[in-house]
């Protein structure tokens, strides 16, 4: 049974991810402008996971092992590593609308894939909190406007999103159970560890000397941030998993373009319009229908993921 303090903790947690999260497609705007998109998340890998390795062996005293290697290179591989190749890439060959609306379908596969796998139920309250949210991410991103819809067409770059929000679907199942063993850093230094080996020949294959004579201050700004994304929001995100299960975690995704609208609007003088606000209040209320204990089953056994 969860408790009060430790289901706020939660939130926290998660909020803090998806905060980080709304800013960091703002800093990636900027980096991806002066640098190839897989240069810039070998590198961010590369020295998150250098980071998180610091401090684990800071805080905990203990010399570098790695525990449970299996599980850890495969949440590198599908949390990380596939979940941004796959998105970055298939950006290119899709819309932003139809990308946005494709990634703001997260919480429904992870619901669906936390059924099949570990059993986890919601009530018909919580499902519609998930469909409430979902109304507004799409409000938000079509501007009001369901004509934006009505004129979408899919593509192999759609394909990719929907592979890259399965893989995040599956990386925050399968993420909590190690977290149970180990802690949310222990993870997550360990799983950027094995992502920066798999972006490795990528990121060497775009990049070019002559990248790095004239870098901006801008530029190093947006690099400090999205480092600053994979140590923190990475770790945060799978300790509020840990507490209060994939499907009512899954939900707080939806609020990233409500913090990305927030960014711009103070970074870049972005206009926040009324479409905007509509959806926000939409996406809220859906978290909080989702997350209000006082809407959820009754806790059952959980289900071991071998």
């Amino acid at each position: 049974m969860i408790n009060k303090n430790n289901q706020l903790l939660a939130y926290i947690y998660l909020l803090s991810a998806v905060i980080l999260w709304g800013g960091n497609w703002v800093a990636v705007r900027y980096a991806v402008q002066e640098m190839p998109h897989l240069v810039v998340v070998t590198v961010r890998s590369i020295l998150a996971a250098a980071v998180l390795l610091t401090v684990l062996r800071l805080t905990t005293g203990k010399k570098l092992t790695l525990d449970n290697g299996k599980m850890l290179a495969f949440l590198g591989f599908v949390g990380i590593f596939g979940f941004n190749i796959l998105q970055y890439t298939g950006l290119k060959y899709t819309t932003a609308i139809n990308g946005s609306l494709i990634n703001a379908t997260t919480p429904i596969i992870t619901i669906i894939f936390s059924r099949i796998i570990i059993k986890e139920k919601l009530s018909c309250v919580q499902l519609l909190g998930v469909l409430f949210s979902l109304f507004g991410v799409a409000w938000v991103i079509t501007k009001g406007s369901w004509a934006a819809i009505s004129i979408l067409k899919l593509n192999s770059g759609d394909i990719m999103m929907v592979m890259a929000a399965t893989c995040w679907a599956i990386y925050t199942i399968y993420g909590r159970r190690p977290t149970l063993e180990y802690s949310a850093l222990h993870v997550t230094a360990y799983a950027t560890l094995f992502a920066a080996l798999y972006f490795m020949p990528f990121g060497i294959t775009q990049y070019h000397a002559n990248q790095f004579n004239s870098v901006s201050w801008e530029m190093m700004a947006a690099i400090a941030y999205v480092i600053v994304v994979a140590v923190i929001a990475l770790a945060a995100w799978l300790k509020g998993v840990s507490i209060i299960g994939p499907s009512r975690a899954s939900v707080f995704m939806n609020l990233i373009p409500i913090f990305t609208v927030f960014f711009a609007f103070l970074l870049l003088g972005e206009i926040i319009t009324l479409p905007q606000l509509i959806g926000a209040v939409f996406v809220i209320g859906g978290v909080f229908f989702t997350t209000n204990p006082r809407f959820a089953l009754k806790p059952a056994a959980e289900t071991k993921i071998d």
